[in-house]
């Protein structure tokens, strides 16, 4: 039972590893993630009033990126590095979650091909690497859909008690993942 979180566990290492390889070099930010981390300073600045003040700018279809942001830069400071810190861990998990989804649908192989290719690809690793909310709309989709299928066993199995828990949870991540990004749609 131990080896079955073994591989998840290794995929999760080497996605983490590629992902926080060179964080901290600190790079400048590209136009879309400093909107991004000034977004997040002017929710550090005025709180949820920045949402309804007509002066201020906050992007309403992307609210959950530059709250994460704000987060972090609250709990470690305002550097380019922190702001990517929280996308690099989140997009750790989706190579993870590629593995459950390809060995759910198809078999372990197939999930274990996916999760590599995943872990190792440039785009990935990048999209990764920056402050924008490209790998939690990933990770939400995935989440959605693993939840999708859970619920799709459920009603297919009648003594399975928890389709309430499964369906609940759905909507959770439906109205986070809507309020994480219009991608999501």
């Amino acid at each position: 039972k131990l080896f079955r979180y073994f591989i998840p566990l290794v995929i999760l290492l080497v996605s983490f590893i590629y992902r926080f390889y060179g964080l901290w070099n600190n790079h400048p930010f590209w136009v879309d993630e400093f909107s991004s981390a000034q977004q997040a300073n002017l929710l550090l600045q005025n709180g949820s009033n920045a949402l309804n003040n007509p002066f201020i700018n906050i992007e309403q279809h992307n609210l959950i990126t530059p709250s994460i942001i704000a987060f972090f830069f609250k709990l470690l400071g305002r550097q380019e590095w922190i702001a990517r810190l929280p996308f690099s861990i989140i997009g750790s998990f989706v190579p993870v979650l590629m593995y459950i989804s390809g060995q759910k649908i198809y078999d372990s192989r197939t999930g274990l091909v996916a999760a590599i290719l995943t872990s190792l690809s440039y785009f990935q690793i990048v999209w990764s690497r920056q402050a924008r909310g490209y790998v939690l709309a990933q990770l939400l989709i995935l989440i959605t859909f693993l939840l999708y299928l859970r619920i799709k066993d459920s009603l297919a199995n009648p003594k399975d008690t928890n389709l309430k828990i499964n369906v609940v949870l759905l909507a959770t991540i439906v109205v986070i993942s809507l309020l994480a990004h219009g991608l999501y749609l």
